[in-house]
């Protein structure tokens, strides 16, 4: 009676692993079909503002802003390459399992961060380059980004790979601490916060100003990223602390993916404003800029989301 009890009980925990790998399984293969979407959009939005790129971005000086703009455009195709690497291999050991989670991970923050350092960069320029607004976005970024980095390696940690039963399994953790993703994404959304809190402030310091259409733009696209932005963490969040196991992971890539679009976009749409504009700074000429300091920035160097609105806010100054 006591060894059928028992044998029982093993069938039932057997059973339960197996319906936990299957479940796995199936979760992972959704989360993997959402990357590959994500690629596609990457790759489509690449497309559709290629022409752009190479009229707007691709003349002139290599500056802060343009060089964030190459890098998340072309490292975030190199990165999916990565993910499908990781996510699409069957038949990896623990350790491989978790060496390539572990740099898909990295790969997926690194892109995060430095849109997050695009967004940073904007506020400044919206702030009319002021010296102590630089400052405390300095200490702000890096208190954000080294306290997420810091959880995401306690995260990482966390996570434990095992051997499949099956035979050419895709890599499936067996445990991990959830709840530290989701305060990693807490501190991107309060960053995002944080960031559309102090560029209303200063809206309203310079309301006056708001005839200007360089500014009205910046202000506008820097809402829309926002909001975007904002749901997509406020997601990520959610699915960590409450969605089953299997599917803690499906909404990470799209938010990076998001990042590396709306950030790439908002550049390129500055610039072609600019472009437009034959009167910026106050001199006629498609796309050039007279500086306060007599320097001609021709085709508005470097998508100049530092220089151009600075030059506009002295601009509207002078005629105000």
């Amino acid at each position: 009676m006591g060894d059928s009890s028992g044998s029982t009980a093993a069938q039932a925990a057997q059973m339960a692993v197996v319906h936990s790998i299957v479940e796995g399984y199936r979760a992972t293969k959704y989360t993997n079909y959402l990357a590959v979407a994500g690629f596609a959009l990457i790759m489509a939005d690449y497309l559709h503002t290629f022409p752009d790129e190479v009229r707007l971005m691709w003349p002139g000086r290599m500056t802060l802003p343009k060089a964030i703009f190459f890098a998340l455009r072309y490292y975030s195709m190199a990165h999916h390459i990565l993910a499908l690497m990781y996510g699409e291999r069957t038949g990896l050991t623990p350790s491989e399992c978790n060496a390539r989670f572990q740099i898909v991970s990295i790969s997926t923050a690194a892109i995060i961060v430095t849109a997050e350092a695009l967004l940073f960069l904007r506020v400044y320029a919206f702030s009319g380059k002021n010296r102590k607004m630089l400052a405390y976005l300095i200490v702000l970024f890096i208190a954000i980004q080294a306290s997420a980095f810091f959880l995401l390696y306690k995260f990482l940690e966390s996570v434990k790979f095992v051997e499949s039963p099956f035979l050419n399994m895709i890599c499936l953790p067996l445990h991990l601490d959830s709840n530290l993703l989701a305060y990693v994404f807490t501190l991107l959304l309060l960053s995002v916060i944080i960031v559309m809190l102090i560029m209303v402030w200063i809206a309203f310091q310079k309301q006056r100003n708001f005839n200007s259409a360089l500014l009205t733009i910046f202000y506008r696209d820097g809402v829309f990223y926002f909001i975007c932005l904002s749901a997509l963490a406020s997601a990520n969040i959610i699915v960590n602390f409450a969605a089953p196991a299997g599917y803690k992971f499906l909404l990470v890539q799209t938010e990076a993916d998001l990042h590396v679009i709306l950030s790439a976009r908002m550049l390129i749409h500055l610039r072609a404003w600019a472009d437009r504009d034959p009167h910026i700074g106050g001199l006629p000429g498609r796309g050039q800029i007279h500086h306060s300091r007599g320097m001609l920035t021709s085709d508005v160097e470097g998508a100049e989301l530092i220089e151009l609105p600075c030059q506009e806010i002295k601009t509207v100054h002078r005629r105000t």
